[in-house]
């Protein structure tokens, strides 16, 4: 089974509901499970949707898929983007262009979540963490030292501090 956000975010909220998402159980969604998951789906589009009109329609890329070709481009942001292996099929609210050396040239991408609340709270905080070093072997660098930003229904926030694999105390 490929790992997926839905498992990477079950696990963050229960490390047994993340166990059993893994291996395929499925449990009965709630009525105010599916209300506050339409209501997520909804603000994370709206929000996405002003971040694309932000950049200019010609200059954000939505719903691609990355490939080293699409990265060394260079586009400014990649939204909604998706990276697949035989073990995980990760979904990306965004790619972020920074400056820095990398395999990809000049530059190399941070990733950007969106959060339907209006703060960062510290699953986001480890999930952003998580996303970014998923992200590491297509963005042709490493976790890399400074903020990532995470996308709330107010506007854009940073994340907070987490720890790199390397045990060391960084931004991510």
């Amino acid at each position: 089974m490929r790992i997926t956000n839905e498992i990477l975010e079950a696990y963050l909220n229960c490390k047994t509901k993340g166990h059993l998402k893994l291996v395929g159980q499925t449990g009965t969604k709630s009525e105010y499970e599916a209300m506050t998951e339409a209501a997520r789906r909804a603000s994370r589009e709206s929000s996405l949707a002003g971040i694309v009109a932000r950049y200019g329609e010609g200059n954000a890329y939505r719903g691609t898929a990355i490939t080293a070709a699409r990265l060394k481009q260079g586009a400014p942001l990649l939204v909604d983007v998706i990276v697949e292996d035989d073990s995980i099929s990760i979904r990306f609210d965004g790619l972020k262009r920074v400056d820095g050396a990398s395999k990809l040239g000049g530059h190399h991408y941070v990733p950007v979540l969106y959060s339907h609340g209006d703060k960062v709270g510290r699953q986001q905080k480890l999930l952003l963490a998580v996303l970014g070093s998923c992200s590491s072997a297509c963005r042709g660098r490493g976790p890399r030292r400074g903020w990532s930003p995470a996308v709330t229904r107010a506007g854009w926030a940073r994340s907070g501090w987490t720890r790199s694999s390397t045990g060391r105390r960084s931004r991510c």
